[in-house]
């Protein structure tokens, strides 16, 4: 999990479920296998549209979410469900799941953040800058 993300927990405690979060972007060493299916925007748009998402946000100029329809079966299977998101996501998913609870991380340091981020060598300096300040924003609250 990355400093500033928050994990949410929905639905009740006998076991825990993961899945795909789908981006119009991929990071560096993810793909459609691992951590993130891609959608191109106008797919992403349309999921946005008709209510397909249980969360979703846009940031340096991509998508990111999670598909609402295998949170939906999950939790009606019985089951727990995690989700490793940012702020604006938790505020839809709490909004959306009453019972959600959500735990957030902070850094040890803004210092700390900006070498983690740094040191992945997956995005410029410019949305290192924006991750930061979005971040600073995010502690604020």
């Amino acid at each position: 999990m990355e400093d500033g993300e928050v994990w949410i927990q929905i639905g009740k405690i006998s076991g825990i479920s993961a899945f795909v979060h789908i981006g119009t972007h991929f990071r560096h060493g993810c793909n459609d296998q691992t951590c993130q299916s891609r959608k191109s925007r106008e797919e992403f748009e349309n999921l946005i549209e008709n209510d397909g998402l249980a969360e979703w946000t846009e940031f340096c100029g991509n998508y990111y979410g999670t598909p609402k329809k295998p949170v939906n079966d999950m939790l009606n299977a019985g089951r727990n469900v995690v989700l490793e998101i940012e702020v604006d996501g938790y505020r839809q998913v709490k909004s959306a799941f009453k019972d959600a609870i959500g735990v957030f991380v902070l850094p040890p340091s803004f210092e700390v953040l900006k070498s983690r981020l740094k040191s992945r060598g997956t995005e410029t300096d410019d949305v290192i800058e924006k991750r930061i300040n979005r971040a600073y924003e995010e502690i604020k609250e």
